[in-house]
């Protein structure tokens, strides 16, 4: 198999599940064998960082950047705190709480608290796995 994304990406769609590139080595080819025999799956290494180059691009590109302020008042905020309570925790002025959520909002394309959390916790920026 040739160490392209696109190749690698349509041999495991296809079901090849130890994928090696035409690149490896002898034993990195006795290597796949003898686990795919052992009924395992292989993943040569040249495999593996195509993988997560693709995986950690693609995932990566979608999340909004975030300052060190605007994460804190985003794990505030859904927390429930109002604008004053954070901005008297912080020591910065309400109107900036007020701004910053607002970039919040758009940078989630969010229209309330509540896709705010939702989509903050689909992209991963937070971890709620129940309320």
């Amino acid at each position: 198999m040739h160490n392209d994304e696109p190749i690698i990406g349509k041999e495991l769609k296809a079901g090849d599940d130890s994928p090696i590139t035409k690149n490896n080595t002898g034993e990195v080819l006795s290597e796949g064998i003898d686990g795919v025999v052992a009924g395992s799956e292989y993943f040569s290494l040249e495999v593996v960082k195509v993988l997560q180059e693709r995986f950690l691009h693609k995932e990566l590109k979608n999340l909004p950047i975030l300052s060190v302020l605007e994460k804190k008042i985003l794990c505030l905020v859904l927390e429930g705190r109002t604008y004053y309570e954070i901005s008297s925790q912080l020591g910065i002025p309400y109107k900036t709480v007020e701004f910053h959520q607002g970039n919040l909002y758009i940078k989630f394309n969010a229209k309330n608290i509540v896709d705010l959390a939702k989509e903050a916790n689909q992209m991963g920026v937070l971890n709620i796995t129940s309320i």
